[in-house]
């Protein structure tokens, strides 16, 4: 049972809601007396807030507003607040999901779908819905195989006068990938060379050579391009 100590008299049959908070502020509480979970009793035997279950607050109750803003570890709604799958898709409103808001390193391609990477959501402003495909592997060298620029390419080797071997650095799931390759032949030669695969490719390498293409006494003969050559590779 409560013991209430009188801290106001009531006059008049008037007895409105601050006087009766007084009037609890006052009391002594025992024990065992307090039945409702969301109060409890301290140790002076007076009331205090006790544990809040989802039970106790009413639909739409809590608004965002009503959400204090945090400026500590402990305060306003923090990670370690929210239970485990509390946060859905469903509970995320449009636009409210910023670049700013997505941590470093937070994307991986382990959390992207597959097939949720499509044209329209690469820069570079791509229409219509036929699927993208991307360059795998490049590389632009000189006639001496000195790379001047690549991806995933470890090396370009010259085997003999217009015949080059790619490697790559991570290999391709097959070796069914398409190889595109462009070079300048000489003025002595027209300008004019034609690229060809000289040998069996594999997941990691392609080989290369550059002939004669209008010389009509050396048509066929191979030559080294006589300005930069660019390869890429894709699958």
């Amino acid at each position: 049972m409560a013991i209430l100590s009188k801290g106001y008299t009531f006059a008049g049959g008037q007895v409105d809601s601050s006087k009766l908070n007084s009037l609890v502020d006052l009391a002594t509480f025992a024990a065992g007396s307090v039945a409702d979970g969301t109060l409890s009793i301290d140790a002076g035997g007076g009331l205090k807030v006790g544990t809040i279950q989802t039970g106790n607050i009413a639909a739409l109750s809590i608004t965002t507003a009503k959400l204090a803003d945090s400026t500590g570890a402990s305060d306003g709604v923090t990670t370690a607040k929210l239970a485990t799958g509390a946060v859905t898709t469903a509970k995320i409103t449009d636009s409210a999901v910023t670049t700013a808001k997505i941590a470093d390193l937070n994307i991986t391609t382990a959390k992207i779908a597959d097939a949720n990477v499509t044209a329209p959501k690469l820069s570079g402003a791509q229409t219509g819905t036929a699927p993208v495909y991307g360059i795998r592997a490049w590389v632009s060298f000189n006639s001496a195989g000195t790379i001047l620029g690549s991806g995933n390419v470890t090396s370009v080797t010259k085997i003999g006068t217009g015949k080059y071997k790619v490697t790559m650095t991570t290999a391709m799931p097959d070796a069914n990938f398409c190889v595109m390759t462009t070079a300048g032949g000489a003025a002595s030669n027209n300008g004019v060379v034609y690229c060809s695969e000289y040998a069996t490719r594999t997941t990691t390498e392609c080989y290369i050579c550059f002939a004669k293409a209008t010389d009509n006494s050396n048509s066929g003969v191979l030559v080294d391009p006589a300005y930069n050559t660019s390869v890429a590779i894709l699958r």
